[in-house]
């Protein structure tokens, strides 16, 4: 409908409108036409990965939606790559790496009490809000085919959130915490 020179005309609208769209036929459950709109913002090799965010988290949840949960898990692992930042491998997790890590995260929370943590600043720096959220996304993934790494995944968001700040995404990952605790 809007022309053969839609995308070179008005690329950011072209965007935005294949996004909301995947995101819409994700609701809907039409999987096909979901993949379809994906797949053509992604073949655009040139945008960049901040405006991609919202097309990759809806194919993440469309691939948690139909039982691909090690597709999902991999494809949060690249883009946390591409942000430059850590993903516990999808393997199990040892002993001594949960130890570790919970010991890490106790002593980063020591001397704060609830209200400390409720204090922290907003997070505002994009790549580690895009980096939080994909984690959360990978978490839900984890708890069907790899449990081990979704305590790290916590641990993660928690010594994250006290060095960046706090977002939506820690809401889960004190939640989780919590339940690690219990």
């Amino acid at each position: 409908m809007l022309g053969a020179t839609a995308w070179q005309d008005d690329f950011s609208t072209m965007l935005q409108l294949c996004s909301e769209g995947a995101n819409v036929a994700y609701i809907l459950g039409d999987i096909g036409e979901m993949k379809v709109l994906i797949d053509l913002v992604l073949s655009w090799g040139s945008i960049p990965l901040h405006a991609k965010f919202r097309l990759y988290e809806v194919k993440i949840l469309a691939l948690r939606s139909t039982n691909e949960f090690e597709e999902s898990i991999k494809l949060c692992t690249n883009i946390r790559q591409q942000l430059g930042l850590y993903t516990p491998p999808n393997k199990p997790a040892s002993k001594y790496q949960l130890l570790k890590e919970y010991s890490k995260t106790l002593r980063a929370l020591k001397n704060k009490s609830a209200k400390d943590v409720a204090s922290l600043p907003r997070l505002t720096d994009e790549r580690i809000i895009f980096g939080n959220r994909i984690l959360e996304l990978m978490s839900l993934s984890a708890e069907v085919v790899q449990p081990s790494i979704v305590p790290l995944i916590s641990f993660i968001l928690i010594q994250t959130s006290l060095k960046y700040g706090v977002n939506a995404s820690m809401s889960y990952a004190f939640a989780s915490f919590g339940l690690v605790q219990w």
